[in-house]
């Protein structure tokens, strides 16, 4: 009888020990229903010292130690906001679990101001062109810069833009490029498209001032719809104004030539936009004439016959819908270089429906005119196409959402150079992207 009333004893203390002792560590308890905690949540959120968005919790259910601990560690984030009263409290919650502030308030608040100012965007491309000039492959050393070259275009690439919240609207972005040639994925040879690709696409700050927007740095520039430029420009971008919308540009382009630009975007109405864009360019980094125009050769030594001219370019266009899900864009351009070949540029297209890569089943299907001289345009090199300048014919395809964030996209091309309009040129892609 003593054996067995010592034998419950000792299970009584043993339970009771280990019972307290599980009560004191496990920071997964609820909070019993009741205790002042939760009272003093619910006063710091309507002095708006937590935030508390629709569906959270402001002090109205039953939580967790850890749960009450992390909205502590909230609060404390934001002591600066709290009066005298209002930090007695939060002071309060301190003390009563500091146990598991000890071990996440320090993580927990500083992962909430990153998350919060940090993000990560980008897409993953799978490209495969087939391509022919004149009925071969064999591209002939035409510029890789601005148009076709040598060899099929087909690679991997992803393309990441990181986005830092500075504070008062400002935000530092930074867009990086990594392509790899699946055919010859360790040539570096640039004028073909053989090769492993690393850059820096952008890199700016961007914020409010005065009425509008301003950008400082390198920054993708394709002002109204990028016909004459679609490339980058490192230098200032001013934007301001919302149904009518203006930006001026004092920059520099890839090839180091001064770039002034103003570019004007109108919503006519709901279905209808008009834009109209105007680049003076001058290489070589003299600006004492302040003219821009002449059309100057950068440089023609044979090789690179392609290379962008200086001179003056406008683009004028429009967009509308002419039907529920139909949407025609007709744009033109025109330069002042002097050449024996064409200085005007055109853009026809008409598009049915739009893809959308969180609607999974939704595309669209496009058909497209282009007529693009080498001297109507300057730089296009960024819309990573094909015979996106000397090309005239056609440009046919359709995208297609197959998996959330997944996209086909596949592309016919037929013409003939836009020069000369003696040479055929064809082009046949597949294309897969993956959008985060």
């Amino acid at each position: 009888m003593r054996k067995s009333l010592t034998l419950v004893l000792m299970l009584i203390l043993v339970l009771g020990i280990t019972g307290i002792a599980l009560a004191t560590a496990n920071p997964f308890s609820d909070v019993p229903p009741g205790h002042w905690s939760y009272s003093a949540i619910q006063k710091l959120v309507a002095a708006k010292i937590i935030d508390c968005e629709e569906g959270a919790f402001n002090g109205d259910r039953t939580v967790t130690r850890y749960e009450m601990a992390a909205i502590t560690a909230t609060a404390v984030a934001h002591m600066d906001k709290a009066n005298a009263e209002q930090k007695t409290l939060i002071n309060k919650l301190i003390t009563e679990y500091k146990d598991e502030l000890k071990k996440m308030n320090v993580r927990v608040s500083n992962l909430e101001e990153k998350t919060s100012r940090f993000a990560i965007t980008g897409s993953a491309r799978l490209k495969l062109d087939d391509a022919t000039h004149a009925g071969t492959d064999n591209f002939g050393g035409v510029s890789s810069d601005l148009t076709y070259t040598a060899n099929d275009n087909q690679h991997f690439a992803v393309d990441m833009t990181a986005t830092y919240k500075i504070g008062a609207g400002w935000f530092l972005k930074y867009e990086n490029l990594w392509e790899r040639s699946i055919k010859y994925p360790n040539n570096t040879d640039a004028d073909t498209f053989e090769y492993l690709q690393n850059e820096g696409i952008q890199s700016y700050v961007t914020g409010p001032i005065g009425a509008g927007n301003l950008s400082l740095g390198r920054v993708s520039y394709a002002p109204a719809y990028g016909l004459v430029y679609n490339r980058q420009a490192s230098g200032a971008h001013y934007t301001w104004g919302n149904d009518v919308k203006t930006t001026i540009t004092w920059a520099r382009t890839n090839y180091d030539a001064v770039l002034r630009g103003a570019a004007i975007s109108v919503a006519v109405n709901q279905n209808t936009n008009a834009k109209l864009a105007y680049e003076g360019i001058r290489y070589g980094g003299s600006e004492e004439s302040g003219d821009y125009s002449g059309g100057k050769i950068w440089i023609d030594d044979g090789y690179n016959y392609y290379a962008p001219e200086n001179g003056v370019y406008w683009e004028a266009g429009f967009d509308t819908k002419v039907a529920d899900n139909l949407k025609v864009t007709l744009v033109g351009a025109k330069s002042n270089v002097v050449s024996n070949y064409s200085n005007k540029a055109y853009l026809a297209q008409l598009k049915y429906r739009e893809a959308d890569t969180k609607v999974v089943g939704s595309g669209d299907v496009f058909a497209e005119y282009r007529k693009i001289p080498t001297k109507a345009v300057y730089d296009r090199g960024s819309s990573n196409d094909y015979y996106c300048i000397d090309f005239k014919g056609i440009r046919l395809g359709f995208d297609y959402v197959i998996s959330p964030n997944t996209k086909f996209t596949a592309v016919y091309m037929n013409g003939k150079d836009a020069d000369t309009e003696t040479v055929d040129l064809r082009l046949y892609r597949g294309q897969f992207e993956w959008f985060f």
